[in-house]
């Protein structure tokens, strides 16, 4: 395994130990998975059902459009199946080894932004899926929302790689399984980027654009945001 992976083992736990106490109610208790990512023999490498695409620099993991009962939606990508109701995408990833990579491609939760709470790395969001006739189709993930206040289809503003917290040893995304949240939440691994973020029911699904049905299969891919 290359260097920088060793040490990246070796530095991850105490750049998530580093990040405080979170301000929720919630608190999760477990063991965390033990992070043994696997080199694959065109260079890219694996991590759960995690993949990084090191030519591309992007990460992938399957995950299943839901779309959700709730007309507004809380969440992006969540892996716990009690929120499937208020989310557009299910996955079955580990939250823990989405931090990790999200490490691996350059990403880091320190960067200080403008609002009270908000840091990290801006991260988009992309959804892939192959249509009926075959053809692959590639979307940034914005377009799959409609901003409640504009009625306009979202902008593509990314996601705050926020990182969740850590409580007594167990990084609490890996209970909750909070992915990405469509508002301020701190013990989600993604954070929405939006003026009202503290705010809920900022998005709904997109239901004009045409979109592949309930249940579909798709990849989420995740790139970290080039910055001035």
């Amino acid at each position: 395994m290359p260097k920088q992976f060793l040490l990246l083992l070796l530095i991850c736990p105490l750049l998530i130990f580093g990040q405080g106490q979170p301000n929720r109610q919630d608190v999760h208790t477990g063991t965390m998975p033990a992070i043994k990512p696997i080199k694959l023999p065109n260079g890219d490498v694996q991590l759960g059902k995690i993949t990084l695409h090191r030519r591309l620099n992007e990460i992938s993991f399957p995950a299943e459009l839901t779309i959700g009962a709730e007309p507004s939606k809380e969440y992006l990508i969540v892996t716990d199946p009690g929120l499937q109701h208020e989310t557009l995408f299910f996955s079955d990833i580990q939250a823990y080894y989405l931090q990790f990579m999200l490490y691996l491609i350059g990403g880091d939760n320190k960067t200080p932004r403008d609002q009270k709470g908000r840091h990290g790395s801006i991260i988009d969001i992309d959804v892939e899926w192959r249509h009926s006739d075959g053809k692959l189709i590639r979307q940034p993930v914005e377009n799959w929302l409609i901003d409640e206040e504009s009625k306009k289809v979202a902008q593509r503003r990314g996601f705050y790689f926020l990182g969740s917290k850590i409580v007594d040893g167990f990084y609490q995304a890996q209970g909750n399984g909070k992915i990405c949240s469509l508002w301020h939440q701190s013990d989600a691994v993604l954070d929405i980027i939006h003026p009202a973020n503290n705010e809920q029911n900022l998005f709904m699904f997109n239901y004009k654009k045409l979109h592949p049905v309930k249940f579909t299969q798709v990849r989420l891919i995740m790139s970290l945001r080039k910055e001035p």
